[in-house]
């Protein structure tokens, strides 16, 4: 699984996490999960940057990231210590809710001015640290600003990065890396550089219609797939 979302992030540049995630929960416990995912993937969006850095508008995806830098030692504290069911179902209902008006409006989406960008990066930045999910709320934002393909790609590889990085910092504080979850680390290396590989061929070959697409089928089935799983666990 960790191939399968190695190239979901290699293509749009975010949903490492939709795809892996699911499936990580049935064999490793929520703590263990989210930490080997989020750092396995931080080395993937630092690639991605590199290789993408001239198509990254840094002053505008800039202020979001430090307001993701804000959210992420909120994400590190709830993992570590809280129950948070019902804020992963808000999210992503509202996730969904907003997707849903951007594919039915007939003039290409509901507005977004910036703030709502900055407010998204901080939401996301604790979703992200905490749940290992929720790149899916900046990435519509930056949908709806209407950014190409490859500026999108960049952009959110760059924000993730910065949250990725303020949260591995924050779990190994937290005392989350055990010798069993390092050993996971390892393992998932050759999987995953495969996946993005075979993601980046096919961001080459979509145009910019068909990354939109790809981008909210991302978005739709990340936060069905949280609260699809929310409400299981509530019956």
């Amino acid at each position: 699984m960790m191939f399968v979302g190695s190239t979901v992030l290699g293509a749009v540049g975010f949903g490492t996490g939709v795809a892996s995630m699911p499936v990580l929960l049935l064999v490793l416990d929520p703590q263990s999960a989210v930490v080997m995912l989020n750092t396995v993937a931080l080395g993937l969006k630092g690639w991605i940057v590199v290789q993408s850095w001239q198509d990254l508008p840094l002053k505008k995806i800039g202020p979001i990231a430090i307001a993701a830098l804000l959210g992420a030692p909120i994400g590190v504290f709830i993992l570590d210590s809280v129950e948070a069911g019902v804020l992963r179902i808000g999210i992503s209902a509202f996730i969904v809710l907003l997707a849903l008006l951007t594919v039915l409006k007939p003039n290409g989406g509901i507005p977004m001015p910036y703030p709502v960008g900055l407010l998204a990066g901080f939401a996301v930045g604790i979703t992200s640290s905490a749940f290992g999910v929720g790149g899916p709320l900046v990435a519509l934002f930056l949908l709806e600003r209407g950014w190409p393909k490859l500026a999108m790609r960049a952009s959110m590889a760059f924000y993730l990065m910065a949250t990725g990085v303020v949260a591995i910092v924050g779990y190994a504080i937290a005392g989350l890396y055990t010798r069993e979850r390092l050993a996971l680390v390892l393992l998932a290396i050759v999987p995953v550089l495969a996946g993005l590989k075979v993601g980046s061929m096919l961001m080459r070959r979509m145009d910019e219609r068909a990354f939109r697409y790809a981008a909210l089928a991302v978005i739709f089935v990340s936060s069905g797939i949280v609260l699809a799983k929310e409400a299981l666990q509530k019956l």
